[in-house]
């Protein structure tokens, strides 16, 4: 097995690709990739090659892993909480806002506002108003000074209207409930997390796009996740509930992932 272990302390990024490539180039060639979508309805898509189908794919909270160690520490955090943000806590505060007490100079809590709050852009959450000013301060120039368009603006008011709503606590117990139906129907690594995201488990990266291939030509649209993304040997299908799938659309993709699992001689 090839090394992926970083022999130094710095990104090499031509080795990444060049461990990477050809497995990139088999998902472009499956049509699992690259892909052009128009929305027909909730939930249903349809691509540049003609293809209709449900998809996995969209983000929600904590898309890979994980590690609750890192908060031990002692040192400058940047934490990412884009696929917490709505799909979780009061009001959609996230996963990680609720669990500390209090933000220091030491921690920052980002989010993007272009998966489940439902608009474009992002957030940050400060410590300090030190924190806030230095932002305003070099922000701008190191970012070229890009504002939101006004579709963003409008999208992320409507949102708001909603997290301060009775539907947004609906949303999210619909979210919980597919989670739920989806862990009765398949085991995976994440049984009974609160994430939305679930990892089918293909080890070799040909396997995970076999399997997304086939599970797009059935109609069902999933991510194939391997190395640089995942680790090496450890690549997988990468599937994503949310709230406004419905049971019949679960249990049917359930059934026909399990065939394609026994299928391929799979074992999660």
């Amino acid at each position: 097995m090839v090394s992926t272990e970083p022999s130094n302390n710095f990104s090499n990024y031509k080795k990444v690709i060049e461990l990477s490539e050809n497995d990139w180039r088999s998902a472009k060639t499956g049509k699992i990739c690259e892909i052009n979508a128009t929305v027909i309805d909730r939930n249903y898509l349809a691509d540049q090659y003609g293809r209709k189908f449900h998809h996995f794919c969209t983000t929600s909270y904590l898309g890979l892993d994980y590690n609750e160690k890192i908060l031990e520490g002692g040192l400058f955090l940047y934490l990412d909480d884009s696929h917490a943000l709505s799909a979780f806590g009061d009001k959609g505060r996230g996963f990680i806002r609720p669990r500390l007490p209090e933000l220091d100079d030491q921690t920052l809590i980002v989010a993007s506002l272009g998966k489940s709050f439902g608009a474009s852009g992002g957030l940050i959450m400060f410590g300090s108003s030190e924190q806030k000013s230095l932002m305003y301060r070099y922000g701008g120039p190191s970012n070229w000074s890009q504002s939101l368009n006004s579709a963003a603006i409008g999208a992320g008011l409507a949102s708001i209207k909603i997290h301060h709503s009775n539907e947004l606590l609906m949303l999210q117990d619909k979210l919980r409930t597919n989670i739920r139906l989806f862990d009765s129907l398949i085991y995976t690594d994440q049984q009974s997390s609160l994430s939305a995201i679930r990892l089918v488990t293909c080890g070799k990266a040909e396997k995970a796009n076999a399997l997304a291939i086939q599970l797009a030509d059935s109609g069902f649209f999933t991510s194939a996740v391997f190395f640089p993304v995942v680790p090496s040997g450890k690549a997988a299908i990468r599937i994503t509930l949310r709230a406004d799938m419905t049971h019949e659309t679960i249990r049917s993709f359930c059934s026909k992932l399990l065939a394609l699992i026994e299928e391929n001689k799979i074992t999660n």
